[in-house]
């Protein structure tokens, strides 16, 4: 997606093309260093460790079990029983926990919307969002926020 986007500017050259192509390409090169090297010789509970360090630095993205078999270069049925050993919850529960997890964080400190908040999650959906967040933390995010204690100065 971001080699398409770099050079959709490159063809469409406007106000800003130059940095938005570098930017892309920077992207790309920090993507392709942060890939885990393709390790035949790693066990499968290895990797799926390694694919559960990549979630939690990059949950906010577009996961899914599908990428993250791929990653750990396993079936899917496979990644799955594997994460659920490893992790101790299914790869759904484990990503919506640290999006969520993320998103208390974010509301407590005041400093984003519940919209922002959603979104810097990697939430795409906002009743899903309100479902899973009321669910987890007994009142959805906005009487959430109201009912935790104020911040104490700094």
């Amino acid at each position: 997606m971001l080699w398409r986007r770099a050079l959709l500017e490159q063809a469409r050259p406007r106000l800003g093309c130059a940095i938005a192509i570098r930017s892309a390409a920077e992207q790309l090169l920090v993507t392709l260093a942060r890939r885990p090297a393709p390790a035949t010789t790693e066990s499968s509970h290895a990797r799926v460790t390694a694919v559960i360090r990549e979630i939690a630095d990059s949950f906010y993205e577009e996961w899914d079990l599908e990428r993250a078999a791929a990653r750990a270069n396993l079936s899917r049925r496979r990644c799955s029983a594997l994460f659920r050993e490893v992790a101790g919850k299914t790869f759904y529960e484990h990503l919506t926990r640290l999006r969520l997890d993320h998103a208390a964080e974010l509301l407590r400190s005041g400093d984003y919307s519940v919209l922002g908040t959603m979104f810097s999650c990697g939430f795409g959906d906002t009743s899903h969002f309100y479902r899973l967040f009321k669910a987890r933390y007994g009142a959805p995010p906005q009487q959430w926020v109201a009912q935790q204690p104020p911040r104490s100065a700094k």
